[in-house]
């Protein structure tokens, strides 16, 4: 019964052999076809092309009449990228585009608390202390960190003990939090972490998902530039609202202030200077002004007025009130400037020495036509500031931006790696190139991987990308040393002439001129030939 097994092994393995012997027999009298295939099946980037290209010349021109022409873009481009993009355009198009990065941290849970306009450092205190003592009655924390950023934020991270992180525990203590959360009530609770759906109780309106940071020495006329990038943005007509503040945030802001736009064309007829229009204004409707200080037995104490009228008057009245401006002229504030009220930033922030602000927005339409908008934009806008101020795209840093692309600079430098090191081994720099152009047709495996199975492209992603080098190169260097080596033992023209001079014998497969072919292995005077 054994041998039974034993003769069967034997006859699948024969019939297993053979069958691999005609698939390289066929494979290499098809070898053109099969490259056309292995191309095709990778890819080609023309969906990479650009849609037009600036500039003048005969090759521009050339290349906007032909492939940024509106009929090939429209007709013959979905085609020609569908038939010659290959696994390369869904990777690209389909995973890569939508891919963000997975920390794989210590286990956390955040619970970030918001209260309203208004608020108090001593009431974003209280309400923090209150979801302080609920924790410390759970053993399995390890420690709760409390940071209070301002008097309308704070956040607590939640540790957890080692042989608790991979429990239930945390899932239970996120659903308490939630529960505690809805009880405390005085503002609005974000808990979110364990890598799954977070909960907000937050009824703010969202305040879009695109940001542009900008950059100055000057942050009055950093902000004129902001107005007229922010008008510039109002434009298109998929973009309803741009806020301006000091920092990126996913919500509007409920503080909102009265200012002055002023009339400059007027003011300067007038010859008036807008230092002497607010220190018209500023007795009449200052508040809580700064005027000195005194010193008392417990230390100095700040003297601050605000005026009578100031809490009589209201905003149509400071437009109508009549100001004297200069020594004998009267004006009212309406005809120099109107008031008006708007989101303004609360605070103005440093950022490496310069100035910065952020202007938010959101963009109705898909993801990919929203950023192409803002990089056109920011282009055209970046070529009319003066020197020292910039304006840059703020994206998302849990996704794979332009500057993480360099990364993939280093599968160059593992390529150019094996490249030499190849070189050296085999004493040839055409060989080499054979094991290089493996490592494309092993990537096609990887794309539609991630195609077809929906994965998210991540840093597991992109170690693949650099295995897969080490693995399929170390699969092609032991094939290519036996190929190097039955070459220098069975040399064509001498295995041709020595046919006729045997003494013995034994069946072999032999690769001859690309090919495979049946031939017999003769010893010749004493020594293998």
């Amino acid at each position: 019964m054994r041998l039974f097994h034993w003769l069967r092994l034997r006859r699948v393995t024969v019939y297993f052999t053979r069958f691999y012997a005609m698939l390289i027999r066929f494979l290499c009298r098809w070898r053109w076809a099969v490259c056309l295939l292995l191309v095709l099946g990778f890819g080609l980037p023309v969906f990479l092309l650009p849609e037009k290209l600036e500039g003048e010349g005969r090759w521009v021109d050339l290349y906007n009449k032909t492939l940024g022409s509106s009929t090939y873009k429209e007709t013959v481009k979905p085609i020609v990228d569908e038939t010659l993009g290959g696994s390369l355009r869904l990777f690209v198009q389909k995973v890569y585009e939508g891919s963000y990065f997975i920390r794989n941290e210590e286990v956390v849970l955040y619970a970030n608390a918001n209260l309203p306009n208004g608020s108090t450092l001593e009431q974003m205190n209280t309400l923090m202390k209150r979801m302080e003592t609920y924790l410390s009655e759970f053993k399995e924390i390890k420690q709760f960190h409390t940071p209070i950023g301002s008097a309308r934020r704070g956040s607590i991270q939640v540790y957890f003990k080692k042989e608790y992180q991979d429990s239930g525990f945390p899932y239970i203590l996120k659903a308490n939090i939630i529960s505690k959360a809805l009880e405390l009530g005085g503002g609005s609770w974000d808990v979110y972490g364990l890598q799954d759906q977070g909960f907000s109780n937050d009824v703010r309106e969202n305040a879009g998902s695109y940001c542009i940071k900008m950059y100055g020495y000057n942050y009055d006329e950093l902000y004129e530039w902001a107005e007229k990038l922010k008008a510039k943005l109002l434009g298109h007509r998929r973009i309803k609202e741009v806020l301006i503040n000091s920092e990126f945030s996913w919500w509007k802001d409920d503080y909102q202030e009265f200012y002055f736009n002023l009339n400059k064309e007027r003011m300067a007829q007038e010859n008036i200077y807008p230092q002497q229009l607010f220190a018209a204004i500023k007795p009449i409707f200052g508040k809580n002004m700064d005027v000195g200080s005194v010193v008392m037995e417990d230390g100095t104490e700040k003297i601050r007025l605000s005026s009578r009228q100031s809490h009589e008057y209201d905003i149509w009245a400071m437009q109508f009130f009549p100001y004297g401006v200069g020594s004998d002229n009267y004006y009212k504030l309406s005809e120099l400037a109107t008031v008006e009220k708007g989101q303004m930033p609360q605070e103005i922030v440093k950022e490496n020495q310069q100035y910065r602000l952020c202007l938010q927005y959101e963009y109705i339409g898909s993801n990919e036509m929203g950023h192409k908008m803002q990089e056109r934009d920011l282009e055209e806008f970046n070529t009319v500031l003066p020197m020292g101020y910039t304006a840059e795209s703020d994206s998302n840093s849990w996704s794979w931006e332009k500057k993480d692309n360099k990364q993939y600079l280093l599968l160059l430098v593992v390529i150019a790696i094996i490249f030499f090191t190849t070189s050296v081994l085999f004493n040839s720099l055409k060989q080499p190139l054979a094991i290089i152009f493996v490592i494309p047709v092993s990537y096609i495996g990887v794309f539609l991987t991630f195609y077809w199975f929906r994965l998210n492209f991540d840093q597991g992603g992109f170690a693949s990308f650099v295995l897969l080098c080490g693995i399929t190169v170390n699969a092609s260097i032991y094939i290519l040393n036996e190929y190097n080596s039955i070459r220098r033992r069975f040399p064509p023209s001498f295995g041709a002439s020595c046919l006729y001079k045997s003494l013995e014998c034994e069946d072999c497969t032999y690769l001859f001129n690309g090919g495979f072919h049946d031939i017999r292995l003769y010893t010749v005077y004493g020594r293998d030939g």
